[in-house]
């Protein structure tokens, strides 16, 4: 992922913001046509030949599409480092979220902290019946220590008036 953000920046710098043309492959947030990436990717270094070969003009899209890929499959792939107890107790949204019941806030914290994931954000939700939830922001944490985010979540979670009963946990 950071190859591929810092080939990014390069690309648009070296380049004049005119000179990416809007393609044809959608808006903003539409997935690439079935078939467009032709070649098998199976390693980063796959991912930064892909993008290289593609025509320049459409080539900050292609990044754009592997982003989001790498985005929303992240949950996923750090999620098979954990116990399979905490895999099973997670709801991991299609935008690639993962929230967690209350009740398992803790172990999930201790889990990806072992893992070596620093935990970066907790939110709290609380849904209704019919599905709709308030999030509301309950801890930040702005270091890179695994074992200190996880504390910093402790913390937060040990608070006496936690407004909804799934914790939304953002990690790196």
């Amino acid at each position: 992922m950071e190859a591929l953000d810092d080939f990014y920046w390069s690309e648009y710098a070296a380049h004049h913001p005119n000179y990416f043309t809007t393609s044809d492959l959608g808006p903003i947030g539409v997935g690439l046509p079935d078939d467009y990436i032709d070649t098998e990717v199976q390693s980063a270094d796959d991912v930064m030949t892909a993008v290289r070969n593609t025509e320049q003009a459409w080539r900050i899209d292609v990044l754009e599409a592997f982003q989001d890929y790498f985005e929303q499959t992240k949950a996923a792939r750090d999620l098979d480092l954990v116990p399979a107890s905490v895999k099973q107790t997670a709801m991991v949204e299609t935008n690639g979220e993962v929230l967690w019941p209350l009740a398992h806030a803790v172990e999930a914290l201790d889990a990806l902290a072992r893992a070596g994931l620093v935990v970066l954000g907790l939110d709290v939700r609380k849904y209704d019946e019919d599905g709709r939830f308030i999030e509301v922001a309950w801890s930040a944490y702005d270091g890179e220590d695994p074992m200190k985010a996880r504390e910093h979540g402790l913390t937060a979670l040990s608070r006496v008036d936690i407004p909804g009963d799934w914790v939304l946990v953002t990690w790196a």
